[in-house]
């Protein structure tokens, strides 16, 4: 599109392009072509069946070597059949068996489907794995109120660039209405230094691994 700038102020050509898409789970399903998460193949990145109905998913079984992977020649062909099909009921059946319809964006030649669609951090990682690592260590007494404040006195160790974000002074009364920003703090700035001197080693590992990949 053509947009003037102030070296160009007849304007210029300027081009552009997709690289990501990222939005929370029902939002970046419609746009990559994707059936919603709650259908038997409800992932993005995988062919694993999640059995049942809705509010009854069976979401076990973490083996991922055993997770056929998607492909983007796979969501392209299963696409072009269901999309071939002569009728609603045919069309219908064919999204539910290979867990994907038809999106705008497989028009772009450049358009990679399972790629270019990433896990949206906020919802996924902060609001949702880290909060829920957070209470299972509460709810069974590996965090306790001293534990709890303990943390608050470690973190407050911490001189941090008004950049990184800040968390409650008070993390046993506030962790859970904590925001998205504030777990992205914890998360990345504060944790592994704080959890260090607090929870077991085993579970330590585990948050680490967690961190890192954030």
């Amino acid at each position: 599109m053509k947009i003037r700038t102030y070296d160009h102020p007849t304007g210029v050509i300027v081009k552009g392009m997709l690289l990501v898409v990222t939005a929370d789970v029902p939002a970046c399903r419609k746009i990559g072509g994707y059936l919603a998460h709650s259908a038997n193949y409800g992932c993005s990145k995988c062919l694993k069946v999640f059995p049942g109905k809705v509010g009854e998913k069976d979401y076990s079984g973490f083996d991922q070597k055993n997770w056929p992977k998607r492909t983007h020649s796979y969501h392209v062909e299963s696409i072009k059949e269901i999309e071939e099909a002569n009728s609603t009921n045919k069309r219908k059946k064919l999204e539910t068996e290979y867990g994907c319809r038809y999106s705008k964006l497989m028009d772009l030649p450049y358009y990679d489907s399972v790629e270019m669609a990433v896990i949206d951090p906020m919802h996924c990682l902060f609001l949702a794995v880290a909060k829920r690592f957070f209470g299972l260590l509460v709810d069974r007494e590996i965090l306790t109120p001293a534990k709890l404040n303990k943390v608050d006195l470690l973190a407050k160790e911490l001189k941090c660039a008004s950049s990184q974000g800040r968390i409650p002074p008070k993390l046993n009364s506030n962790w859970k209405t904590m925001n998205a920003q504030e777990w992205k703090a914890w998360v990345l700035t504060y944790s592994s230094y704080c959890f260090q001197f607090v929870i077991p080693r085993r579970y330590y590992d585990v948050w680490t691994g967690f961190v890192l990949e954030c």
